[in-house]
C-alpha cells in the first residue's frame, strides 16, 4: 500500500481546509501543517480556522 497524496488526503478529510494562514492566506488541512508553515515562511504563528 502506498501513502496518500495531499489530494487524496484532503478528499478523505471531507474536502475542506481547516486552518489558514493569517499572514498570506495559504490554506491547511492540519494545525500542525499550518504551524510549521508560519514559522518557516513568516517566522512567528498566526493562524485562524478556515
Amino acid at each position: 500500500m502506498r501513502a496518500m497524496t495531499s489530494e487524496e488526503m484532503m478528499q478523505a478529510n471531507g474536502g475542506r481546509y481547516r486552518w489558514k494562514c493569517a499572514f498570506c492566506g495559504r490554506m491547511f488541512i492540519t494545525k500542525f501543517a499550518t504551524t510549521i508553515h508560519c514559522k518557516c515562511h513568516h517566522g512567528t504563528v498566526r493562524i485562524i480556522p478556515a
